[in-house]
Formats: structure tokens, sequence, C-alpha cells
């Protein structure tokens, strides 16, 4: 008996340490995170008095252009000229472009909380797909006075109050679930803050730039004619948009493109919003799921007699309408719709199966060279616009740097083999490394390996052959990533 007492006595008071350290690490963790949000406090305080201060003037600088001028109007053909002895074209590497899947998605450390009130809710219509956010009845009742540097950080201020970083936390839900790069979580606020300020573009772009800021993303408030506009950091080179220089780092206007080319100054504030530090990543390194549905009257071909035809989903059509324009490599590079890789596997798989791997090469030129009309960005958009693999097929007309695209794309799904961009001025063509060395034609050397020219877009082209006029110019060499499947 005085044995059990003994045992249950130890019990007891094991018990009651392990409930003491319970509480004393429960107390530690409250007042942990009491100090860390009195911290977050005062630095959205000191954030808050810093935007009332003056905001600097700065140059709006005209958007940049890709360089590559002079495209022909008609598809070039290839001709006698072409047919010389095979040189080594001396090409310029460019470094090999970061690419890192991991990165979609960014993990927002913030701790979980309760949403303490009713909740008010806005659906979003995203492409096909409908989101649903719930914020405080009290954000959208917020009103923006107007866009002077006291309103603006007013503005913020009344945002810091309603805490919306559960707001931060339903967007980045919604990325992982849908799939979107930083440039669709960025297109997913702007659709938000929309629809809570459906009448105050500038109340959007404050919002706009709140949320993302809570993010950790590198974006600024501006302001051109009197008007918000929200300026974001790249990691990648974008064209066709104008931005401003800020200690030696380019941030693009987004908006509507005729308000901000009607000024050449902008006034921003030079501190970035604390950890704000992530640029925007253009790469998409998974196609979004944003729903749709196969187009109906998909692009039809006939190709060796015998009609294709590749169904497009519409949705990612229209995401990637009004996407910045960017480098050569995040298109190429770009995930494409599985639906439609499936498609094109089971089109032109079969057309280059049983073949070596130089004449199925051929076969893929030709079908670039023929299955498309050939229209320039002028023509067809009036303005520059480089098109996503799923874009060729949408429109079925197309030039230089979207059949290389394209056909570079083909290449490595269908042929399992490496491709490169060359970009000359005024032309976008392709190398692929054979491995057999004895291929003939123009070639390059890229770590040893020879990499044969194969131009998408000079009619008549075969593996090997480029236009005249192309070989005394060096290319820019874009070295893709290998595994696109």
């Amino acid at each position: 008996m005085k044995k059990l007492l003994v045992i249950l006595s130890f019990f007891v008071v094991v018990g009651a340490v392990r409930a003491q350290d319970t509480s004393s690490y429960s107390r530690w963790k409250e007042q942990h995170r009491q100090q860390l949000q009195s911290f977050k406090d005062s630095v959205a305080d000191d954030y808050k008095a810093f935007l009332e201060q003056s905001w600097r003037e700065y140059e709006l600088l005209k958007a940049e252009h890709r360089k590559g001028v002079g495209k022909p109007i008609d598809q070039p053909q290839v001709d006698s000229s072409d047919m010389q002895l095979p040189e080594e074209i001396k090409a310029q590497p460019m470094p090999v472009a970061a690419f890192n899947p991991e990165a979609l998605g960014r993990v927002f450390q913030d701790t979980a909380f309760e949403v303490g009130y009713v909740a008010e809710v806005f659906k979003v219509q995203y492409y096909c797909r409908e989101v649903t956010f719930r914020l405080s009845p009290a954000v959208s009742k917020l009103k923006l006075a107007g866009t002077s540097e006291r309103q603006v950080a007013h503005f913020w201020g009344r945002l810091d109050d309603e805490d919306l970083r559960n707001v931060a936390q339903q967007l980045r839900s919604k990325q992982q679930d849908l799939y979107l790069n930083d440039w669709g979580l960025v297109d997913m606020v702007r659709k938000l803050s929309s629809r809570v300020y459906p009448e105050n573009e500038d109340a959007q772009a404050a919002l706009s730039v709140y949320l993302l800021n809570k993010m950790k993303y590198d974006v600024r408030i501006g302001k051109t004619n009197s008007h918000l506009v929200m300026l974001f950091a790249s990691l990648q080179q974008i064209y066709e948009r104008p931005y401003v220089m800020i200690d030696g780092k380019k941030y693009y206007a987004l908006s509507k493109e005729s308000a901000a080319n009607k000024k050449s100054k902008i006034t921003t504030y030079q501190r970035q919003y604390p950890e704000a530090d992530h640029a925007v990543d253009l790469n998409i390194y998974y196609a979004p799921r944003i729903g749709g549905c196969l187009t109906r009257n998909p692009y039809r071909f006939v190709f060796n007699g015998d009609p294709k035809k590749i169904p497009v989903n519409k949705a990612l059509v229209d995401f990637y309408e009004n996407y910045p324009q960017t480098e050569l490599f995040v298109y190429a590079n770009a995930a494409v719709d599985e639906a439609m890789g499936l498609s094109i596997e089971d089109n032109l798989g079969p057309l280059t199966r049983g073949t070596s791997k130089v004449d199925a090469a051929n076969l893929l030129l030709r079908y670039m060279q023929e299955g498309f009309k050939y229209m320039t960005d002028d023509v067809q958009f009036s303005r520059e616009k480089t098109l996503f693999c799923e874009e060729n097929f949408h429109y079925g007309a197309n030039d230089c740097e979207d059949r290389s695209v394209l056909f570079s794309y083909l290449v490595r799904r269908l042929l399992d083999l490496d491709v490169v961009l060359l970009e000359y001025d005024g032309h976008v063509s392709t190398a692929v490394c054979f491995a057999d060395e004895k291929v003939k034609g123009d070639y390059l050397k890229i770590g040893g390996l020879k990499y044969v020219v194969c131009d998408p877009t000079t009619k008549g082209a075969r593996v090997g052959q480029q236009m005249r006029k192309y070989r005394r110019q060096t290319p820019k060499t874009i070295i893709l990533k290998t595994n696109i499947n």
C-alpha cells in the first residue's frame, strides 16, 4: 500500500510540475507575441509618419523596347545564298536565367489567428474561377480623401488599424490553390482591391500596395497627374512599360499606359517598407489553374494531308493577354497547360517517332514554317507582344520570337533535346544540340557541345540553315531549362 502511495505521489508531483511548465510556457509565448506585436505596431506607426513627409520627384522614364528592329513584314524564305558551307557562329552567351520552382507561394510567416468579427464577403471573378475573401466590414468604408502625402498616410494608418494580415494569408492560400506565380498574385490583389473600392482607383492602388507590402513584395505608391499608381520591382527586365530609377533599381509603373505616359515626372517616397524586399518574379513555374475549358473551335491546320487541332484553354489566353512584356527565356521556360501538352503529343508525337532526331527536327521546322500565318506584332496587335505557347495556337499567327519559343518547347517535349534561343537584331532563331556531331550546317559551341541552327521562321530552311544576313551578326545566346515535362 505504501509503495502504491509513493507511486501515486510521484505522478501527482510530476503532473503538477508539467502543468506549471505548460503554464509558464504559455505565459512566455503570450508575452513574446505581445512584444512582437508591439514592435510591429511601432514599425507601422513609424512608416505611417514617414509617408506623411514630402515625397521626392523622380523622372518617369519612357518604356524600353526589346532590341531588334527591322523585322520583315512578310515571311522570309530560304534562297540559294543561304546554301553555303557551314560556319561556326560566334555567339554572345548570356547567363543562365534563375529558375526556382520553390519560389511559388513564398511562405507568409505570421501567426495565424481567428477573425474576431462578422466578415464582409467579397467574391472576385479571377478569370474562370470565383474566389472569396473575407474582410472586416470597416475596410470598405474607409475613405481616401485625396492623394496628398498626409491623406495617403492617414489612409495607410486606417488600414493598419484594421489589421489585414489575415487578408494577406487568404491571398497566399488562393495563390497556392490556383498555382499562381508572383504576377498572378499581383493580378489577384488588384482585382480584390477593385472589388473593395470599385469607384476609387486611387484607393485601389493604395490598398494593393499595402497588401503586397504585408506579403513582403517590393512595391511602392507613386503619384502622377494627381493620381496614385503602383510601382513594382521585377526580377526580370520589363519592356513597353515606363519606370523610375530609385537607388539604382527599376520600379515599373502599373497603371493605364496612357495615364502613366502623359507626364515625365512622378513622385514617391524613398524608404522601402520594412522587409518588403521581394521583387516580382515573372517566371511561370506551373501552369495557372484558373478554370476555363478548352476552346470549342481550336486552331486547326492540315499537315502532311492530315488535319490537326490543338485545343487551348481560353482562360490562360486571357491571363496572358496583358502579361508584362519581358525577357524571352520567361516565355520559352514557362510551364504549359498539361491538357494542351498531351494534345501536342497525340497530334505531333506520332510524326516524330521512328525517324532520326534530325529528320524529326526538320519535320517540326516545316510544321512551324507552314502551319502558322506569319504576322508581326505591329500588324496583329498594334504593339510589341511576345506570345506564350498557348497563345500561338489561339491566334494562329505569329512572328519569329513566337515561333522560336514554341519550336523550343516542341523540340524539348517531343525530341528530348536541348535548345537555345539566338537573338539577333530584328530576328530570333534557335539552335539544337544533337547527339550526332556529324550534323551539317551552321552551329555554335556551348560548354563543348555543338548546337546546330534551326530557324522555324524562314520558309524552307532546314536544320543547319540560316539567312545569310544574320551570319554577319553575333547573336545573344539564351540557354533554356532542359526538363519541361
